[in-house]
């Protein structure tokens, strides 16, 4: 494959990624969105941790947390599948 058929396949793969799986987006993050996207990530991964071990959560916690880690982003997802 030549450069040129490589990058236009590298766009259409980019494009279909964003359009089909909402993935492979340029974001433009400033350096204090950067910041809150890693500790929402550090934390998720803390709560995770946590979850794996054998701290003490009753089942009712445990499945609320279960249920809903990272809704947010499934409800935008959700919004945005709607709105299509």
């Amino acid at each position: 494959m030549n450069p040129t058929d490589r990058q236009a396949w590298i766009k259409e793969l980019r494009t279909m990624m964003i359009k089909h799986q909402n993935i492979g987006h340029y974001w433009h993050f400033n350096q204090q969105q950067k910041e809150l996207l890693k500790q929402y990530y550090d934390a998720n991964v803390l709560l995770v941790s946590c979850l794996k071990s054998d701290c003490y959560v009753s089942r009712e916690v445990r499945q609320e947390i279960e249920d809903t880690l990272l809704l947010e982003l499934i409800y935008k997802e959700n919004l945005k599948k709607v709105g299509d």
